[in-house]
């Protein structure tokens, strides 16, 4: 039978010889140099093998300060460990021990082993820079103050005691090895660094990151291959513009990039198995993050478009789907900068596979968009649904080429489109994650116009058609003498917009008309020239407009031999409801 110490705070390196008993056999050991502090109870930990005999029933411990010739006795009971405290530094102590039986029969000593007591003052030298304390590391956690990383598994002994917390000194896996000393805590056969650094958990032995079977190094048989990651600055990524090293804190690796205005970052993914990936993405936060950044993933069915928000889940992996993947080809991941101010960041993007590509992708239909043409501010209802021959669909995703993501629900109305025609893409997901073929459908935002002879508008006096170029539409109107047409506007969101207006040129018209904008702060009058600018649109300025309010725009016709047009007049939503007028000093 054998002994040993591993407890926190002495370290003895004195090792006991074998002696034969008369009745048992028992061998004494105390494991590494002590160094105790004054501040910390001297103790020593014993520890020893059990005998074989079947009647043992405990063990004695004698010690003292003279070889020996022991002063004191401890009965530990029937256990294979004991602590002896209380002893005084600069001193050497002398141990042995004996065996007894259920009849009180008692073997003789075993050898004798010692340990002197040192009185070693503490202090903050961190020999290897690990955090740890070299007193700390020696005294407390048995760790060598020479090397950073003891147990070699790729966290450095400072960093294991934040993550193993109060179980440090704990056993998940039962092999005699203490957390912070065991490279696989948890005996799962991978070793705690590779496991913590692709999120997977080091204490649990079912949360095992997959790995490449040695003897299928293409991972045919395989169902999991370990996760790709590509990060940024590496071989496997390229970019267009302008990227620079980021301040955001917690990036994937060495650092994280930043860019804006449009400027590219690109990853490279070459499947080594045929399958269905989950992607992921990393990246920093900072105040300027962009908040809607589209991220193009082009995968063996297409390429689907994912906008993120990087003001919020930065330092983290952050799924972007399951797409199929085939083996041997090469698909991106890009990212692309939004205007400034914002700023859009560059880290590493995951591929995961997930499991069978025996799995049927679903279907997604478009049942209706409508109106289509809308007008701007008008609410559009979206109807759309999906289909899966083997399971279920469990996710949809709307989104515009324009506006970014629109929704995740299968139908809904949205009434903030922009001005503009807009490619609206569905996706929907099933309950493997894998993603339909994205289906599309054109969508044109008109801004809101009335033209001449609508039901929007009105007029005075004698109106006739126009022989006037170009006009809005069917026709254009002319008169004169003081006869006047207005326009109506019943805008659907409160806001700001631009008023412009259309008319056609002709040799007699005016070129000092005014036209009355009518708008929630009251009524702006601006003057016109007809002569000119004839066949287009022309700015009248930008006002505010409260929704569920009637305003009007009138033109006055001019007196003859003058002429004046009334064709048509536009109302462009901006969303600028927060912009301040500046203000005019005279410095004299």
């Amino acid at each position: 039978m054998k002994m040993g110490s591993s407890q926190k705070s002495i370290n003895v390196s004195i090792f006991g010889l074998f002696l034969p008993l008369l009745t048992f056999f028992i061998c004494l050991f105390i494991i590494f140099p002590p160094f105790i502090h004054s501040a910390y109870a001297a103790e020593v930990t014993l520890a020893w093998d059990a005998n074989p005999e079947p009647d043992i029933a405990g063990y004695k411990i004698f010690y003292g300060l003279q070889s020996k010739s022991y002063s004191n006795t401890v009965d530990v009971g029937n256990y294979t460990s004991c602590v002896i405290s209380g002893l005084s530094d600069g001193q050497t102590y002398y141990f042995a021990a004996k065996a007894y039986n259920a009849a009180g029969y008692e073997s003789d000593y075993s050898n004798e082993v010692s340990a002197r007591i040192e009185d070693v003052q503490a202090d903050n030298t961190d020999t290897d820079g690990d955090g740890l304390t070299d007193y700390d590391e020696q005294t407390i956690y048995g760790t060598d103050p020479n090397k950073a990383d003891t147990d070699s598994d790729n966290i450095n002994d400072g960093n294991e005691i934040i993550l193993w917390g109060s179980d440090w000194n704990a056993d998940y896996d039962g092999d005699g090895l203490l957390n912070i000393l065991d490279s696989d805590a948890d005996g799962d056969g991978s070793m705690d660094g590779n496991e913590y650094s692709q999120g997977y958990d080091p204490s649990d032995p079912f949360n095992v990151p997959p790995t490449i079977d040695p003897s299928d190094p293409q991972g045919v048989d395989d169902p999991f291959i370990q996760p790709v990651i590509a990060d940024n600055g590496g071989s496997d990524t390229s970019y267009t513009g302008t990227w620079g090293i980021s301040g955001g804190s917690e990036p994937y690796g060495t650092n994280s990039y930043w860019a804006r205005d449009g400027a590219t970052y690109t990853w490279n993914f070459n499947p080594l198995v045929s399958g269905y990936y989950e992607a992921s993405m990393w990246w920093t936060e900072w105040p300027s993050r962009s908040t809607n950044i589209p991220v193009a993933i082009q995968h063996a069915d297409g390429t689907a478009i994912v906008y993120i928000n990087q003001q919020v889940d930065g330092g983290q992996w952050n799924t972007m789907g399951k797409y199929f993947f085939e083996a041997g080809s090469t698909y991106s991941v890009t990212i692309t900068s939004q205007p400034g101010p914002s700023s859009t960041c560059a880290d590493a993007v995951k591929f995961t596979l997930t499991g069978s590509n025996s799995n049927n992708p679903p279907t997604a239909f478009i049942d209706n968009i409508s109106p289509s043409p809308a007008s701007l501010g008008e609410a559009v209802t979206f109807v759309g649904h999906g289909e899966d021959t083997d399971g279920d669909v469990t996710i949809y995703s709307w989104n515009s080429d324009r506006d970014g993501h629109l929704s995740d629900n299968a139908s809904f109305s949205h009434s903030s489109l922009s001005e503009g025609t807009h490619t609206i893409t569905f996706t929907v997901y099933d309950n493997d994650g894998a993603p339909s073929e994205v289906v599309s459908q054109i969508l044109i935002i008109q801004p809101v116009i009335a033209d001449n002879g609508g039901s929007d508008t009105s007029y005075t006096g004698t109106w006739e058609i126009s022989g006037g170029s170009e006009p809005c539409g069917t026709n254009s109107y002319w008169a004169r003498d003081g006869a006047t047409y207005t326009w109506n506007f019943n805008p659907l969101v409160s806001s700001y917009y631009e008023v412009s207006m259309w008319w056609t040129e002709w040799p007699s018209r005016s070129t000092n008309i005014p036209v009355a904008i009518q708008h929630a702060d009251g009524t702006a009058i601006v003057y016109i020239n007809q002569q000119i600018d004839g066949g287009q649109w022309n700015t009248l300025g930008e006002h505010f407009f409260e929704a569920g309010s009637t305003y009007s725009v009138t033109i006055t016709s001019q007196p003859g031999p003058s002429s004046t047009c009334a064709d048509a007049v536009k109302f462009t939503l901006t969303g600028s409801n927060s912009n301040n007028p500046p203000t005019a000093n005279d410095d004299l």
